[in-house]
């Protein structure tokens, strides 16, 4: 599962019950701690809304090929930092921000 560094709101219910999606906060890679940039267990990540749920989806992205997922039970395709890092500012359109990988 991919664990983002970028948090999000809560998403709430307006007074007429609509539904409010919450917007992901810009990426600080500048308050990401120096020990967990020196793992090599990052990905770039895609974060649909997920109406039913009421909440973001996050899905891990290969850093090399931003279009295809990947899996987080693989580390073979888990990248650097600053590999996921370059990904998600190149592709920034298609991504969302980058995510710490836990298993």
């Amino acid at each position: 599962m991919a664990t983002s560094l970028m948090p999000e709101q809560e998403c709430g219910l307006a007074a007429n019950d609509a539904e409010v999606r919450p917007q992901l906060l810009a990426l600080n890679a500048d308050g990401i701690p120096d020990e967990l940039k020196d793992n090599p267990r990052w990905a770039p990540f895609k974060a649909p809304w997920n109406a039913g749920r009421k909440k973001f989806d996050k899905i891990p992205m290969s850093p090399s090929r931003p279009q295809i997922g990947l899996s987080t039970s693989q580390p073979d395709q888990w990248a650097s930092f600053d590999e996921a890092l370059a990904s998600y500012e190149a592709n920034s359109n298609a991504l969302s921000g980058v995510g710490y990988l836990m298993t």
